[in-house]
């Protein structure tokens, strides 16, 4: 016998599930092709301030195609409080190149990723 309350539990509409799955993966797992030449990746950020909200954001939504394109690749996300947002990307021979991240938005936080990635 059908349960009386499984017929009353909404469910999304299909354009709703597509949106949501097109919002989720902004970046692909090609755009982190460059994740295999770095030894290490670091993000900082505070977890309440309006200045890290970019990078939050950005690693709520790129995390897990950052991961599936290196899974090797150690990616730590350091959080504390007051802390301002940062990159650190550690490159063969002990190379670190830090970049501020400290208010940008989300697309700006991507494309600095993608300059880290790619060594520049």
């Amino acid at each position: 016998l059908p349960c009386p309350a499984s017929s009353s539990i909404a469910r999304p509409s299909p354009q709703a599930v597509a949106r949501t799955v097109s919002y989720a993966s902004t970046m692909s797992k090609a755009a982190f092709a460059g994740l295999k030449a770095v030894q290490e990746i670091r993000f900082h950020l505070c977890q309440t301030s309006k200045g890290s909200e970019g990078v939050r954001n950005f690693l709520l939504k790129s995390y897990k195609n950052m991961k599936a394109a290196s899974p090797a690749t150690p990616i730590l996300i350091r959080e504390a409080s007051g802390v301002e947002g940062g990159l650190v990307a550690r490159y063969d021979f002990g190379l670190e190149k830090k970049s501020s991240l400290e208010g940008l938005d989300e697309k700006a936080v991507e494309k600095a990723v993608a300059a880290a990635l790619s060594g520049a």
